[in-house]
C-alpha cells in the first residue's frame, strides 16, 4: 500500500532528500488518469552557495520564489522553451534547496505515458516497449518524465 509522505519527510537538506527520494513513487492523477513512476535518479541543489542552483547568490525572482518555501513543494519550470523540469523543494522555509527528479521507472499507466509522449512529439502511433531498457527509456530524463506524468 502506498502512503503519501508527510511534510516532515522533506524538511532536510537537499542532499539527504535526494537520497531519500530514490525508490519512492511519484503519482499524478489528471482527468481521472493515474500515472506513476519509481524515482530512479535525483540531483541535489544546495541553494545559495551552489552555482548550479537557480537561487545561487541569493537570487530571488518570481520564478525561484517556490524554492524559498518549506520543503515538499514542487518547483516546476520550463527549459529550452520546450521541456518542463520538476524539483522537490527541500529544507525549511527561506532555505532555497531543491532536488531535481531526473528519472523515473514507469510503474502505473504506462500506455497513458506513451500516449502523452507521442502527443508531445506529434506522433500518431505508439509502439509498446519490447524490453526493460525500452520501458525505462520512456521516462529516463527530467523532461521525459514530466511529459509522461503530465507535469507542467
Amino acid at each position: 500500500m502506498m502512503v503519501k509522505l508527510s511534510r516532515d519527510f522533506y524538511l532536510c537538506d537537499s542532499l539527504t532528500l535526494a537520497k531519500s527520494l530514490l525508490g519512492k513513487v511519484i503519482v499524478t492523477k489528471i482527468n481521472g488518469i493515474v500515472t506513476s513512476g519509481i524515482i530512479s535518479e535525483t540531483e541535489a541543489y544546495m541553494g545559495e552557495k551552489d552555482k548550479a542552483s537557480h537561487a545561487y547568490g541569493g537570487r530571488r525572482t518570481n520564478r525561484t520564489e517556490t524554492m524559498y518555501m518549506a520543503g515538499g513543494h514542487a518547483y516546476v519550470y520550463l527549459i529550452y522553451g520546450m521541456y518542463n523540469c520538476m524539483n522537490v523543494v527541500a529544507n525549511k522555509e527561506e532555505t532555497p534547496e531543491a532536488v531535481l527528479i531526473r528519472g523515473v521507472v514507469p510503474y502505473e499507466g504506462v500506455l497513458h505515458m506513451m500516449q502523452r509522449r507521442a502527443e508531445f512529439h506529434k506522433q500518431n502511433e505508439i509502439s509498446l516497449p519490447k524490453n526493460r531498457r525500452q520501458l525505462i527509456n520512456i521516462s529516463n530524463g527530467p523532461g521525459k518524465l514530466c511529459v509522461c506524468l503530465g507535469i507542467d
